[in-house]
């Protein structure tokens, strides 16, 4: 994460928004756990409107080498303040349609995580198993049993 020399304006405008923020509607099915999810346009809807009224603005950048891509999402406060993370995803191949699907997948959680969205509830006895991405961007959680896990993050660390 980076953030500007100070954040005493963005905090506290951050609070506010917290304190009226919903939660994004689960108005997705993930097709390969069943279970109900946010997606990107739910957690927009749901961040957009608070962050906007407290002078908050998202901007989220793109960019892709290969089937590697990443997300920055950014909020800047009026103020000048701001605070950035990335989020580094692999596609399963470097088609469009892959590259595309990184992106939306990528743009969805950096988005809920700044906006302390839940996106997705699993079920609590599911075991988690740690993937790495190439090694090189740090770890993720995701079940075990996905069958998404390898392609989306390689080989098991």
């Amino acid at each position: 994460m980076q953030t500007s020399e100070t954040l005493g304006k963005f905090a506290d405008a951050l609070a506010k928004v917290q304190g009226t923020m919903k939660a994004a509607t689960k108005d997705a099915t993930n097709p390969h756990f069943g279970n109900k999810y946010a997606d990107l346009t739910a957690i927009m809807a749901a961040c957009r409107a608070g962050l906007s009224a407290h002078g908050i603005a998202i901007n989220q950048f793109v960019g892709a080498v290969d089937a590697v891509v990443t997300v920055t999402t950014r909020l800047t406060h009026t103020s000048g303040e701001w605070v950035s993370s990335s989020l580094t995803v692999r596609a399963r191949d470097v088609s469009p349609q892959s590259i595309g699907s990184a992106c939306s997948y990528a743009r969805r959680y950096s988005l809920a995580a700044a906006g302390s969205q839940r996106t997705c509830r699993f079920a609590t006895s599911m075991p988690l198993r740690p993937w790495s991405l190439n090694g090189r961007f740090g770890k993720g959680f995701l079940p075990a049993s996905s069958p998404l896990a390898p392609q989306l993050f390689g080989a098991a660390s």
